[in-house]
């Protein structure tokens, strides 16, 4: 049997969102690239946000990127910063998340 999926079903429930890049940035914040709309980006800066400490920028689109590129920035706390390597920890624990290799 094969279980088709509706373009609704498979853009709630379809490919997990890919992370491209987590790049640290020299004011000590991270900036997060991603394939996918304002709503992937959302739920990847909500994955972060879940972490104490975290703040996160409004997702914006990357100005002359091909196909749909999103991004923002996350910042930890002096007591709780947010390095690239607990960014990619976090993100990768979540099942909904794919972080490329090379990130």
């Amino acid at each position: 049997m094969i279980a088709g999926l509706t373009p609704a079903e498979y853009e709630s429930a379809g490919a997990r969102t890919r992370v491209h890049k987590i790049e640290e940035l020299d004011d000590g914040s991270l900036k997060i690239l991603l394939h996918g709309g304002y709503s992937d980006a959302k739920y990847v800066r909500g994955a972060l946000n879940n972490e104490t400490g975290v703040k996160t920028t409004e997702p914006e689109q990357c100005p002359g990127a091909v196909g749909i590129l999103m991004q923002f920035r996350a910042t930890g706390t002096r007591d709780n910063p947010l390095t690239k390597e607990k960014a990619h920890r976090i993100l990768s624990s979540d099942q909904y998340i794919i972080v490329m290799p090379g990130a």
